[in-house]
């Protein structure tokens, strides 16, 4: 009975997906938004996103390139995703690096654009690391 019922969430979960992700973006994302809710969008993929995966590894994401494209526009040339400045490592830094990740190996296209993305957010991160200050960077990043 529990198979059944994860079967028809997720037959429901996929169809609800692709109705309401911005074709033009990969996420769902208010129409009307400013720069700090476009982050947000960014933020609230991996939930939605994460659930299907969650259940199938093997599933798709609608509208991958897009979605790569998205996330990638979002990244600061310091290698952060985040609402608050350039260089914050915390959880929407997580979830744009698995977007542009995701996105690109299932559109088969962007991975060396996702490879550079991730190599600037990979500088980011070892260069505060070794600039470890105790506790202070632990309070703003996972």
């Amino acid at each position: 009975r529990s198979a059944e019922a994860v079967s028809a969430f997720l037959t429901w979960w996929r169809s609800w997906l692709l109705t309401n992700t911005d074709p033009e973006l990969g996420v769902l994302c208010p129409s009307s938004n400013t720069a700090a809710e476009r982050m947000q969008c960014v933020g609230g993929a991996m939930p939605t996103h994460g659930i299907l995966l969650g259940f199938d590894a093997d599933a798709r994401l609608p509208y991958p390139e897009r979605l790569v494209d998205f996330a990638l526009s979002l990244q600061s040339s310091a290698g952060a995703w985040s609402d608050t400045a350039p260089d914050a490592l915390g959880s929407l830094t997580l979830d744009g690096v698995f977007q542009v990740t995701r996105g690109a190996a299932e559109a088969l296209s962007r991975r060396d654009d996702a490879r550079a993305s991730c190599e600037r957010l990979l500088d980011l991160t070892a260069a505060k690391v070794n600039r470890w200050d105790g506790f202070a960077f632990a309070n703003t990043s996972h």
